[in-house]
């Protein structure tokens, strides 16, 4: 099979698409800007964040309770450490579901999702979380999708608890592994 002949419907056609493609690209590089940057191991760099958590509210549902079903969450402000001054970043919003709790409460697991609210965008993440006696040291969670700068991101959140011996007003230190970001 050739190719078809110029100015044949088929040809026009063909043209009409590749015009379509290419203004779609044109239209797309516009607006998102940069090209985002590939995973580590494809020629680009990951972006870390480095954020802290200052939590403002929390509600548990229902109220006093810890058992499969229960759901609790919160909202808090997010700094960032920039030249070496602490500088607000947004906020963290968070709701967890108990998934299971032993009848003495010493182990619970829970189903969490929070969202990062970022002046840069939204990152949205997920994981699951063991609590044994009091909030994990460590934990991590998937990045589950973004918004704006973090359109069409993929990475992990590892979050460590800074304040153990506080477990009511648990705050956290966020690294947040970012591969296809664009840097801001």
């Amino acid at each position: 099979m050739g190719y078809p002949a110029v100015g044949s419907p088929r040809s026009r056609s063909l043209a009409a698409c590749a015009v379509a493609v290419s203004g779609a690209a044109l239209l797309t590089t516009a607006l998102i800007g940069t090209p985002a940057v590939a995973a580590p191991g494809h020629g680009n760099r990951e972006v870390v964040l480095e954020l802290e958590t200052h939590p403002t509210s929390h509600f548990q549902t229902p109220s006093g309770t810890s058992r499969a079903g229960t759901v609790i969450g919160g909202v808090g402000g997010l700094t960032r450490s920039v030249d070496g001054r602490d500088e607000a970043y947004g906020f963290d919003r968070w709701q967890c579901t108990y998934l299971e709790v032993t009848t003495d409460g010493s182990r619970r697991v829970m189903q969490c999702q929070s969202t990062l609210d970022t002046p840069d965008g939204e990152i949205t993440l997920q994981g699951a979380w063991t609590e044994l006696g009091a909030p994990p040291q460590v934990s991590r969670d998937a990045v589950t999708g973004g918004t704006d700068a973090f359109r069409g991101v993929r990475g992990y959140a590892q979050y460590t608890l800074l304040n153990p011996g506080d477990p009511a007003n648990a705050r956290y230190h966020i690294s947040v592994h970012l591969d296809g970001a664009r840097r801001s």
